[in-house]
């Protein structure tokens, strides 16, 4: 943002200013606006002079970051491979790898874009908000609208949205830990900044915004990192990053064998290195990070659609796997929309209008951003006694702060009496009155008969004179908070999802056990509800003791800020049922449950939250009621099941294809089943043929033609390439390769169910299914291969004629069944069965029943057509020349039989991983399948919240 001066007179700019007397110039210019605040032309102009107030993050070229994706390890790796063939002057093969590079290139780059739009526009909906006078009026607008001269509203748990100078009015207490590294508040009052950033721990007050943007203290200091932090991927991050590293190490390793193999074969340095390289690129997933992120990122824009925004990309992770969640009663499990009902009189010269009335004068009075308190009594005054409200001169005001748990006016009424009203917790209004000993029994029968009902009271209390005046109790207002209509639905929902949903709430005991009644908060006929002093007592006898406690309770009344953290500390710790602890959602909304929500495995901020509140939260809420974060969860569990899914088939394919690389060069060797030239006395072993030297094995004259790659040569062939160790070209990889990231793209859009149960990352059940669904196929690759091999020229084995073309007539036997598989024909055939292996591994990855249990996405499906299509006509109609692995095109009969084979194990791959599946169900719920008791695998029937889930995500 470009720096501007304060409009100031020409005259005050004929001599050069040092740079304090232009700061001081311009806190001057900014603190002249009148107590209406500034008109929207003036905001308007002082916009476009100052710019917004944001903190400019260094802008990316957009051509570097394309450009970076053509220079990491793996491009690096490519553009080492294409270095070779050029130098072979192998023409086609280089411009196959100058397509795969450019094609990894793009889809990186997209990939990393389309996480970024989505991240950017999650950062946009988290973007904070001030409350601003304009025109004489308070209102909310974008922080990033405000300009020098606004005056602002600044009240606990707002994060000070711009440098500010305070105005006359009781101290604020600021936490400013974030800019200078104090761990305790400081109080900062009239005519003393407070500085963007820092957090109002204490009292309300309004401000002039003197410094926006670049030029604010934080701005001129450093870049501030914005807390929807995606580069914080915590434990997805590290998973990520130890499957691929343990796959880059197996794979270099195995890799580092096949070159010595293929080089003592007989091919050159370069021809080595080249198909060598190309083998390493195909295998190591090094986009297995960037293609997880994405499609968390992708996730994280469809639950910002669900009203739940995400400040960092790990919290979907751990929202799959959120096990218990502590949720606030108002707001969350309660409508929040309280109702004022007849109060109870205390003082017998007060009426229930006037009891209102003064309860309006200890509120604050605001047009928009007032508590809901506040709002619902000042809404309930009655029409009569409305104008009386401007009477009253309000000289000073102390705001709700949980320490104190009350409000409280200071006032000039108009016959010049100045007097004091209060409203808060009944019990601490109580025990302010000189009249407390009289009036006990008859307060705190009220107060427990409305709390039996459902129904929160607050006290009110009034002292006539000056500040030593005693206080006299006025009498009870009683609202009530209906539940949510959809929260007893909600609760079921949450149990039948294996969620445990606690109530933590700061009312007392017997509004909160009626309340959990209301709503069905326990499967129990009658919740558990206990106060703050049971718990207190059990931590008194060992932290096992409260542990227990807190996981046998449904819930907490009497809560404050300090105990929902010890509660969370509590629950994440416990072994009783994870080595791990659980995994713990926390909902909150003021500046004293931030610690609780940071502390949380999920800090979910509810609709309304303070600034603060949403800073320390892993998600936002837009909307209010539990239903949104029972949403929200049932999505991540989908994002989740596609992340893990994506990882299953990822190291499956890598083990598959370097593995049977590595096994193919170390077990077979192709000189040993087809000749590749005349030798001496050379012979294949079982073959009809006496000798590799056709010549004087057929009898025939000499200089008789047998290379296969002539035409007019005659059967039985030579082929030059079985001389060295088995591998496909370094055209068939890269082919493979470019079809298998197109496959590899939709699984971001696939159909999931999520599961019925939390979810968690178990690496050794993940490896194990990976590794089941790798050797199917590789052994299945490694089987064909060696039917191939053995049915070279000479051999004719029976089941050459599932593949093989037919000997000519002068070599055929009496029975007119001798067929041969020529060694390019079997190369083109190991192409085909190794890439339609490991698209069907996709669908075996994707289910943990068998494949046909959910059916798959149109993108992902689609996909499989394409790729599966592009190399059936590949291997049918393509001839594929190279100087050392030349590819034939095969005939149809040999394309279905490789089809029917592959299909043949890809039912044995199913059906060993949904048993595998099965194995670990049953260890981890011994009693699965027997009636009435759910199963963990997505074969069985669904509860409706998946029903209603499966819905959406296949609509």
């Amino acid at each position: 943002m470009a720096e501007a001066s304060p409009l100031l007179d020409s005259d005050d700019l004929e001599a050069p200013l040092s740079a304090e007397d232009l700061e001081q110039r311009e806190i001057e210019f900014a603190t002249q606006t009148g107590d209406a605040g500034l008109s929207e032309a003036e905001a308007a102009a002082r916009l476009e002079q100052y710019g917004p107030n944001l903190l400019e993050e260094p802008k990316k070229n957009e051509i570097l970051v394309f450009l970076s994706f053509f220079t990491g390890p793996m491009p690096i790796m490519i553009w080492l491979a294409t270095l070779v063939v050029a130098l072979m002057e192998d023409w086609d093969d280089f411009s196959v790898l100058m397509t795969l590079q450019a094609v990894n290139g793009i889809v990186g780059y997209l990939e990393e874009k389309s996480a970024g739009d989505a991240i950017a526009a999650l950062k946009q909906s988290l973007s904070p908000r001030a409350s601003v006078k304009r025109e004489g009026e308070f209102r909310f607008i974008e922080a990033k609208f405000l300009v020098p001269g606004d005056v602002i509203n600044l009240k606990l748990g707002d994060i000070v949205p711009a440098d500010c100078r305070l105005q006359a009015g009781k101290p604020l207490e600021v936490d400013q830990a974030a800019l200078t590294g104090e761990s305790l508040p400081v109080t900062r009052g009239h005519n003393e900044t407070v500085y963007m950033g820092s957090i109002v721990r204490r009292g309300e007050v309004e401000a002039w915004v003197i410094h926006t943007g670049a030029r604010t203290f934080f701005g001129k200091a450093a870049t501030m990192v914005n807390q929807a932090a995606e580069g914080q991927q915590g434990r997805f991050a590290r998973i990520m990053f130890q499957n691929t590293m343990v796959l880059f190490v197996l794979s270099v390793s195995l890799c580092a064998v096949i070159f010595v193999e293929v080089y003592r074969s007989g091919l050159d340095l370069l021809e080595s290195l080249s198909v060598v390289v190309v083998i390493l690129v195909a295998s190591i997933p090094i986009a297995m990070q960037i293609v997880s992120t994405t499609v968390m990122a992708v996730g994280g824009r469809t639950l910002a659609e669900k009203k739940a925004i995400l400040s960092r990309l790990s919290a979907i992770e751990e929202l799959a796997g959120m096990d218990i969640l502590c949720s606030d009663k108002t707001g969350t499990l309660t409508q929040n929309k309280l109702q004022l009902f007849e109060p109870v009189l205390v003082d017998t010269n007060i009426t229930a209008n006037e009891l209102v009335f003064l309860g309006a004068l200890a509120a604050k009075r605001m047009s928009s951003g007032a508590d809901a308190i506040d709002t619902v009594i000042v809404s309930s005054v009655a029409d009569a006694d409305r104008p009386r409200l401007d009477d009253f001169e309000e000289l000073d005001f102390i705001p709700f702060d949980p320490a104190i748990r009350r409000t409280e006016a200071r006032l000039l009424g108009p016959d010049g009496q100045e007097l004091r009203v209060t409203k808060g917790a009944t019990k601490t209004v109580l025990n302010m009155c000189a009249d407390k000993n009289k009036i006990t029994d008859q307060v705190l029968l009220a107060n427990e008969t409305l709390a039996k009902r459902g129904f929160r009271s607050l006290g009110v209390a009034v002292a006539k004179g000056g500040a030593t005046a005693s206080w006299q109790f006025c009498g009870v207002l009683s609202m009530f908070d209906p539940p949510r209509t959809d929260t007893k639905q909600t609760l079921e929902k949450a149990r039948d999802m294996g969620i445990s949903v606690k109530m933590i709430t700061g009312d007392q005991t017997a509004i909160a056990v009626e309340t959990s009644k209301a709503i069905g908060l326990s499967s129990r006929s009658e919740p558990e509800i206990l106060d703050m002093k049971e718990f207190t007592a059990a931590e008194k006898l060992g932290v096992s003791a409260a542990t227990n406690l807190c996981e046998r309770v449904d819930g907490f009344a009497e809560v404050y800020p300090e105990h929902k953290y010890r509660i969370v500390e509590l629950l994440q710790h416990s072994k009783r049922y994870s080595p791990d602890g659980h995994t713990v959602g926390m909902t909150g909304d003021g500046v004293n449950d931030a610690p609780a929500l940071k502390k949380a495995n999920i800090g979910i901020a509810v609709e309304g939250s303070t600034d603060a509140a949403r800073a320390a939260a892993d998600i936002v809420l837009t909307e209010p009621g539990l239903s949104v974060i029972i949403d929200a969860i049932i999505t991540a569990r989908c994002i989740f099941a596609r992340v893990r899914n994506y990882v299953i088939y990822r190291i499956a394919c890598t083990l598959q294809l370097v593995l049977f690389f590595f096994l193919a060069c170390l077990i077979f060797r192709p000189r040993n089943y087809y000749c590749w030239h005349d030798r001496d006395g050379a012979k294949i072993s079982g073959s009809v043929f006496s000798s590799c030297n056709y010549d004087l094995a057929l009898d025939e004259d000499d200089g008789i033609c047998h290379d296969y790659d002539e035409s007019s040569c005659k059967y039985p062939y030579y082929y030059p390439s079985a001389e060295y160790s088995f591998s496909l070209p370094v055209l068939g990889i890269v082919i493979i390769a470019i079809l298998n990231d197109g496959c590899m793209l939709t699984i971001a859009r696939d159909h999931v169910i999520p599961a019925e149960t939390p979810q968690q990352w178990d690496l050794n059940q993940l490896r194990i299914v990976a590794c089941v669904l790798g050797a199917v196929p590789l052994f299945s690759s490694l089987l064909l291969l060696y039917l191939g091999l053995s049915s070279a020229d000479g051999l004719y084995p029976w089941y050459a004629v599932l593949f093989g073309k037919k000997v000519p007539n002068d070599y055929q036997n009496d029975a007119d069944d001798r067929y041969y598989l020529p060694y390019s024909e079997l190369i083109m055939i190991m192409y085909l069965k190794i890439s339609i292996s490991d698209f069907l591994t996709l669908f075996a990855a994707r289910t943990r029943g068998l494949f046909c249990s959910r059916r798959p996405s149109l993108p992902l499906f689609g996909a499989f057509l394409i790729a599966t299509i592009t190399a059936t006509l590949i291997a049918s109609l393509a001839y594929l020349p190279d100087k050392t692995y030349p590819m034939s095109p095969i005939s149809s009969t040999a394309c279905a039989f490789v089809w029917a084979y592959n299909f043949f194990f890809f039912l044995v791959q199913d059906s060993l991983k949904a048993l595998l599946y099965k194995i670990f169900a049953a260890r981890l719920n011994p009693d699965a399948g027997k009636p009435g008791v759910k199963s963990l695998d997505d074969t069985t029937v669904l509860t409706a919240a998946q029903k209603k889930a499966r819905a959406l995500i296949e609509s």
